[in-house]
């Protein structure tokens, strides 16, 4: 292999907004110039951002794509190769395909063999795959250019390898996960040639794309930032240098995930501000400091909404957050508006008196929302929405879940990090019992096992499709087992009416987890 080398650019570039990815495409591709780059790489679909998914069977957002395609070729004449990700139209079909620019004109495309339809995919719906791919040749090098999910299959891979490569270019459009990374690296490991890898960065509705593009050629050779736009050059041959970004803990890679779906989600609804609900818990602590980090403490405020069964301590709580964060606290209390209504419905009780609580609270926050054109955040977590413990119009209200996929135990582990950097919460926050505080005295586990066990068993079911069975051979009773799987399918129903949130694990609420609402007795 003679001296080249390419610059990965890992870009965010949202739906539809053709004029936006040409002018950052080219704004990398004259960095790639200045730093004497062969080839300029760009993500999975950039230039039409991913996953566009219906606006795909749109004939003009396909047409608007295919000028944008035609324009940046033109434009980028006097620049270095680019390999670029873009539907392609052929032949009265649609591929997910790279596209090779050069000198001004379209000089090849290939197309992508693997659509995944599966968790939060659904590309088999809008693509074509009966094309075989095709190497591209840029300075005497030939490149396969397999397209993210290609590099997972092998059927496919033996495609792209017959082909004889000198180096495997892989494009991404490839979110979040934990642990994820690790297995990419683990298959660049398994294949013949230099392996380039470049994703994409930045939110797309709860999805999170992370980045972290690396080289990888007998070993790792450069990994780009967490979550961040960024571009780099490196030299196959001679070899540049080793270049790494700082290891980090996992607690911390997850908080910047969060931020970063939260910012980029915020960008594109363009709220005056957002608001939570700040009850002096903990879960609407850390979505009221990951806002803050995201936002900044101006775009953020808190509303306390006190009931008679609110304790002091939560009180006293909230005000520290706010105070520690820098956020506007608004105070409403919540006893003449129940009064009214427990006038009106003769004094509802039990369950029904619990409920007519947390609704008003959404009431009044959503009401926030309205009249100020804030964006509200929903506070829950995922073990509560797994188990249903969540109000439906009451706390579930919300344009966006921060938290949506996050344990509770993980919220724990996420506070303590957050301290660790600044003091947002007290000691109370971060050891108090959790509770609802609707009615006198109430704790969590009067209704759910404790987080440790409980987020134990819902992995077991969720992420692993475990049954009852299995939960027992792991040390829990078959009562608590069955009392939490009954739960978690009863809840359904809630669910589906959750807002939009965060992708984190790899089985997620939301397009991961397609189990029905209407059923008949629950299998074991």
């Amino acid at each position: 292999m003679g001296p080249f080398s390419i610059y990965l650019a890992q870009i965010s570039t949202p739906i539809g907004d053709f004029e936006g990815a040409i002018a950052k495409i080219l704004s990398h591709a004259r960095e790639a110039k200045a730093e004497g780059a062969h080839l300029a790489v760009f993500p999975e679909l950039a230039l039409c951002g991913y996953p566009a998914e219906d606006w795909l069977l749109v004939p003009h957002f396909i047409q608007k794509n295919q000028e944008a395609l035609d324009a940046l070729a033109q434009k980028s004449a006097d620049l270095p190769p680019l390999i670029v990700g873009t539907p392609w139209q052929e032949k009265g079909k649609l591929y997910n395909a790279a596209a090779l620019l050069s000198q001004g004109k379209i000089q090849d495309v290939t197309t992508k063999q693997a659509l995944p339809s599966y968790g939060v995919f659904d590309e088999a719906r809008y693509f074509a795959h009966d094309r075989p791919p095709r190497l591209f040749s840029v300075a005497g090098l030939r490149l396969s250019v397999p397209i993210c999910e290609d590099f997972w299959q092998p059927e496919a891979m033996q495609c792209y390898n017959a082909l004889n490569p000198d180096v495997t270019v892989v494009i991404n459009a490839s979110p979040y996960e934990t642990g994820k990374q690790e297995k990419r690296l683990q298959k660049a490991a398994q294949c013949p040639t230099p392996v380039v890898y470049v994703n994409r960065v930045g939110g797309q509705d709860g999805l999170v794309f992370d980045g972290r593009s690396f080289v990888y050629d007998n070993g790792t050779r450069v990994v780009l930032p967490l979550a961040e736009e960024a571009g780099c050059t490196i030299a196959l041959s001679p070899a540049s240098p080793t270049k790494t970004v700082k290891a980090i803990s996992e607690e911390e890679e997850i908080y910047t995930i969060l931020k970063r779906g939260l910012r980029d989600y915020v960008d594109a609804v363009k709220p005056r501000k957002v608001l939570l609900g700040l009850s002096g818990g903990m879960d609407s602590a850390l979505t009221a400091a990951i806002a803050v980090d995201a936002l900044g403490a101006d775009r953020v405020y808190g509303v306390m909404i006190p009931s008679v069964y609110t304790s002091q301590a939560s009180l006293d709580d909230a005000a520290f957050v706010a105070r520690a964060l820098a956020i506007e606290l608004l105070t409403l209390p919540l006893s003449s508006a129940m009064g009214a209504l427990e006038v009106l419905l003769d004094y509802p009780t039990g369950i029904t008196h619990e409920n007519l609580q947390a609704r008003l609270r959404g009431l009044i926050l959503m009401a926030h929302a309205n009249g100020n054109n804030d964006l509200l955040l929903n506070t829950s977590n995922k073990s509560e929405s797994a188990m249903g413990y969540a109000t439906l119009y009451g706390d579930m209200c919300g344009g966006f879940s921060v938290l949506k996929d996050i344990y509770k135990t993980m919220v724990y582990r996420l506070s303590h990090w957050r301290n660790t950097q600044s003091v947002v919460f007290n000691a109370s926050t971060l050891t108090k019992e959790p509770t609802a505080e609707l009615r006198p005295d109430q704790k969590d586990t009067d209704s759910l096992p404790p987080y440790d066990r409980l987020d134990h068993l819902l992995q077991h079911f969720i992420e692993g499709y475990g049954t009852v069975e299995g939960a027992v051979t792991q040390g829990f009773s078959k009562a608590e087992a069955q009392k939490v799987y009954r739960a978690l399918h009863g809840a359904e129903y809630k669910r589906r009416q959750a807002p939009l949130g965060i992708k984190i694990t790899p089985r997620a609420f939301g397009p991961d987890w397609r189990f029905p609402v209407m059923r008949g007795t629950v299998p074991f």
